[in-house]
Formats: C-alpha cells, structure tokens, sequence
C-alpha cells in the first residue's frame, strides 16, 4: 500500500510539472509572436480599425515620444484613432533594421519605422522615420504591446533610413 501511496504522489507530482511546463511555454514570447503582433497593428491603423488596436495595446500600455515631450495612454490613443480632416492617406508602414530580444514572457523590439503617406489634395508623397523601442508581454498565450517609446529620424541620414530586411 505504501508503494501504491509513493507511486499515486510522483505521478500526481510529474503531471503538476508537465503542467507547469506547459503554461511557462504557453507564456514563453518568440520573436514570430512579435512579428505577428506588429502586422495585427499595422492592419489595425490601414484598416481603421479602432477594436483590433484595442486587441493588440495593453490595458496600462503608454506610449512616449511627442516632440513636446508628452505621453498618452491607451485611452487617448484610441480616443484619437482615426481622427482626421481626410487630407491624407496612409501609403505604407515599413518596418526595417529591427532587433528583438525575448526575455521568457516580455520582449523589446528596436526598429526603424517608415510613415508612408499621400496628401489627398495635392498627391505629393510625405515620408517620415521614427526609430521605436516596443515592449511586449505574452499572457495567457496572448501578446500585447506594454509600451511604446519613438524618436524622429532625420530622413537625410542615410544610416537610419529603413533598409529592405535581410
């Protein structure tokens, strides 16, 4: 009975562990987790599409990076989503020159990030570069974006201009 006893609690314990095992990989971040998401954003902002950007922020996600040194929350951002007088098109949002780190359930994504729109009216192009740092968070086998840091590049430094991805 003993042996029965020491036999039930190992294979109790070994199933505990098997378990645990699985939740840590189901909370384990890859770098085609990020890559996923970045595309589910991009989709978001071509397709104007205020619920899918929902998705992919984090409920406490705060962005930073405004000339004048301001930061929004996710509440503000989706607030402003999409407002505008139609005087300009988004073109392409080119990603290049990116470098993701994974660390268990987080990871940092930096990249350059090309904005590529049309003037509505005048048909003249308008390209503008940030350089970002995301954070990432895989829960529950979902990822969001934690937050968002970006910096204007000059777009006559050729050295920070997005690069087709090796």
């Amino acid at each position: 009975m003993k042996k029965l006893i020491v036999v039930a609690f190992v294979g109790l314990m070994a199933c505990s562990q098997t378990k645990k095992a699985e939740e840590r990989s189901m909370d384990k971040i890859t770098e085609a987790d990020v890559y996923e998401l970045i595309d589910s954003w991009k989709n978001a902002m071509f397709d104007g599409d205020r619920e899918a950007l929902d998705q992919v922020l984090d409920e406490q996600w705060l962005y930073a990076g405004g000339s004048d040194g301001t930061t929004a929350d996710k509440k503000q951002a989706l607030a402003d989503f999409g407002k505008d007088d139609g005087s300009t098109k988004m073109l392409a949002l080119n990603i290049s020159k990116a470098v993701v780190r994974t660390y268990d359930d987080i990871a940092i994504i930096t990249a350059v990030e090309e904005f590529v729109s049309v003037n509505v009216k005048t048909q003249d192009t308008l390209k503008s570069y940030l350089r970002f740092t995301d954070v990432y968070q895989k829960k529950n086998g979902k990822v969001v974006a934690l937050t968002t840091h970006s910096s204007p590049i000059d777009k006559n430094d050729p050295e920070d201009k997005p690069v087709a991805d090796e």
